[in-house]
């Protein structure tokens, strides 16, 4: 069953994404029991890739979905639905949940981004909570190393893995062996760690409160970004617009 249960489900098209505050995840984070639980921040990129790859929009139902970013907000409106009333970024709450494991005595597996921005983040979360990280890894392993980083994140017995290689790579990393890993959640974060310890550029506070950190990840990264904003947004809205009067199972 669903850690993260809400009857206030936005019934979007690719994926429906629960409408869940932040201080639920926190919750479901911290009193995991496994199998192994699949936290995932949801946002109009994550819902362009699902339309287009089956096998990650399955790993997305199946995994604790909830609500990142307006571009939710704007395909929910475009589908005719109610706007989701919470909206969750992974780099600003992950603190919370850092901050509740560390209040329990629980601990985290860093695994992800560049060799070097890892071990600044573990360096980072160790002075802020001494003893919270129990071991890190960045996300650029070798296939044949897989086993070898497995044995090592099992042996460090952690209760939450964080994992940072991007979208879809990280969801089906972690779904693909979640009988293999002996922890109770994964908490998927993206770029977050970079962003804390500013290897890479994310905007200002006020930008991000307001719906306009698209336009300071595209002065910052323009070759990626330019994509995601001016392509797959206006493709969704497009892709919308049909659900939104196409009968359901007939798109």
């Amino acid at each position: 069953m669903s850690a993260l249960v809400t009857p206030e489900m936005i019934d979007l098209q690719p994926v429906p994404i629960p409408d869940v505050s932040k201080a639920e995840i926190v919750e479901a984070i911290a009193g995991a029991q496994g199998p192994l639980l699949n936290f995932v921040a949801v946002n109009a990129h994550t819902l362009y890739l699902a339309e287009r790859d089956a096998e990650f929009a399955a790993i997305l139902r199946e995994s604790e979905r909830f609500c990142d970013g307006f571009g939710v907000h704007l395909l929910a409106l475009a589908q005719g639905l109610p706007r989701p009333q919470h909206r969750n970024t992974p780099t600003d709450f992950m603190w919370d949940v850092f901050a509740k494991l560390s209040s329990l005595g629980k601990t985290v597996y860093l695994l992800g981004d560049e060799p070097g921005v890892t071990e600044k983040f573990a360096a980072l979360l160790e002075a802020r909570f001494p003893g919270l990280v129990c071991g890190f890894h960045h996300g650029f392993f070798k296939p044949e190393d897989e086993s070898a980083l497995v044995a090592e994140i099992n042996a460090s017995h952690p209760h939450l893995l964080c994992v940072g290689m991007g979208q879809p790579r990280q969801e089906k990393w972690a779904h693909r062996l979640r009988n293999e890993l002996q922890c109770p959640a994964a908490f998927h974060i993206g770029a977050s760690m970079a962003f804390a310890v500013d290897a890479r550029r994310r905007g200002p506070q006020w930008a991000t409160d307001h719906g306009l950190e698209w336009l300071f990840r595209v002065l910052a990264e323009p070759r990626k970004m330019f994509t995601r904003y001016f392509v797959e947004i206006p493709w969704l809205v497009v892709r919308s617009l049909k659900w939104r009067v196409t009968p359901k199972g007939q798109t």
